[in-house]
């Protein structure tokens, strides 16, 4: 820990348990649980900053090391364009290939961590025993979703085997199927699941390039017939679970300022600075209103419009009064705001804002992804929907792990970021937006992240029930 950070006392820690807290216990033993919680960290120590030179290889040794471990196929996809940014697949094979798959995603890279704002080392995935924590760039974006995608896999082919001994005596036979380590005619089978899982390792999510979208125009891409995909969702401050259906549409917007240039020893009218303080004043004045609309209606970001100037960029020397500047803002609106009414509203903007002020580029760097299966309205609590197969599969998953007395469960929302998810509900892939993290302050992105032991556990057993219903649906 830096030695000018003094430790705070986490008032989190402190919060009422419900019934919840002690559902879990029996699922993964205590070495289980251990072995878990050490993968996470030993996933977070790997630095993977995508805009700080990532260790992409040492994430697929890692994940290598794991797919043996745990009986997977594993597969390194470079694509020609990105050498340097691979993508790793990992496959159970499931009894009917003729099956369309199930995708779970996921993706390698973090955001910066800078150490003098942390009270440990953001990449040293420490876990905190006294507080029930693990700390680590990545915790809860997103490699502790991964991790409890892999664990629940392990428990699910260790519970099919235990199934196998259970019913089957003949312990040398079921070995012999354990071993050979494919699907085989006959009474004995090797994978637990009906479809087969693959499990998609993605990098550069946090930088927004284009090489998911091109991975998913590969044939390798299209030849595992995906029929619905899990990707990552929000963490939870309360106690039910965020369900994400759709996403915000992001836009880059780019505003210049001009004015006319001038030494800086004078007090030119109507300066170019001067017009940039109004632009952003204007902006950050929109800003308020929405925020001021998502207090009054007790609704969170998702929706309403955000708005955050991110680059400011301009000037020719220090004793000039520039000609332009240029500020950077990132604007993200829900789904209801079409792309011609998005840019009528920046353009009304750049009016509103004054004399000077143009809108010189904007790029929409994240499509409008509603999921193409009908979902429950975003302001619902949501129980399970009949209307749509793979919804009801997810809903109904959790249900199980529900507990009484609690009247809030979990809500279906848009996504108030973005992720990958965009891009496969754009190619026709139904997807759900799902991080099994409740009772915790959400850090994405922030100082301090860290994740709940007993949540990270809890999230490995709902992950069973929601991979096992997915894989064995007959639909």
């Amino acid at each position: 820990m830096p030695s000018n950070i003094t430790k705070p006392k986490c008032t989190w820690d402190a919060r009422p348990r419900t019934p919840l807290d002690y559902l879990y216990s029996n699922v993964l033993d205590g070495r289980e649980a251990k072995d878990a919680l050490e993968k996470l960290s030993s996933y977070i120590q790997i630095k993977t900053v995508s805009s700080e030179d990532p260790d992409y290889n040492g994430v697929g040794v890692f994940l290598g090391n794991y797919a043996r471990e745990l009986g997977l196929e594993f597969k390194k996809v470079q694509l020609p364009d990105f050498p340097e940014k691979p993508f790793y697949l990992l496959t159970l094979p499931g009894r009917n290939t003729k099956l369309p798959s199930i995708l779970l995603m996921s993706h390698t890279d973090v955001v910066p961590a800078p150490a003098q704002d942390w009270i440990v080392d953001p990449f040293s995935g420490h876990i905190d025993d006294d507080e029930g924590k693990v700390y680590g760039r990545g915790t809860q974006d997103m490699k502790s979703v991964a991790i409890q995608y892999l664990e629940a896999i392990r428990q699910i082919v260790k519970r099919y085997w235990q199934h196998l001994e259970e019913m089957h005596r003949d312990t040398d036979q079921v070995e012999n199927t354990r071993k050979s380590g494919s699907a085989r005619s006959g009474e004995y089978l090797s994978s637990p699941l009906e479809r087969s899982v693959h499990l998609l390792f993605a990098p550069d999510e946090e930088i927004r390039s284009s090489v998911m979208s091109t991975f998913l125009d590969t044939e390798l891409f299209k030849s595992l017939q995906v029929a619905f995909a899990l990707d990552e969702g929000c963490a939870s401050c309360s106690s039910f679970y965020w369900l994400h259906y759709a996403e915000k549409t992001r836009v880059l917007a780019k505003f210049k300022v001009t004015g006319k240039p001038a030494h800086s020893a004078s007090l030119q009218a109507n300066s170019t600075g001067q017009r940039f303080a109004k632009l952003l004043s204007f902006l950050y004045n929109e800003r308020n209103i929405q925020e001021k609309l998502m207090l009054a209606k007790k609704e969170t970001s998702s929706e309403v419009i955000t708005i955050n100037v991110t680059m400011v960029s301009g000037g020719v020397q220090e004793n000039m009064i520039p000609p332009e500047l240029e500020a950077t803002v990132d604007i993200r609106f829900p789904p209801k705001y079409s792309y011609p009414e998005i840019n009528r509203l920046l353009e009304e903007w750049c009016r509103q804002a004054g004399p000077g002020v143009s809108f010189v580029d904007q790029r929409a760097v994240s499509a409008q992804s509603v999921c193409p299966c009908p979902c429950p309205n975003e302001t619902a609590v949501v129980e399970p929907a009949a209307t749509d197969k793979w919804w009801t599969l997810v809903t109904g998953a959790l249900e199980k792990h529900l507990a009484p007395p609690q009247s809030v469960r979990y809500k279906a929302a848009v996504f108030p970021g973005a992720s990958y998810a965009q891009f496969l509900r754009a190619r026709g892939v139904p997807c759900i937006g799902f991080s099994p993290i409740a009772n915790t302050p959400v850090l994405p992105h922030a100082e301090n992240e860290f994740v709940y032991t007993k949540e990270f556990l809890r999230g490995v057993a709902v992950y069973i029930d929601i991979i096992s219903d997915l894989a064995n649906s007959a639909f």
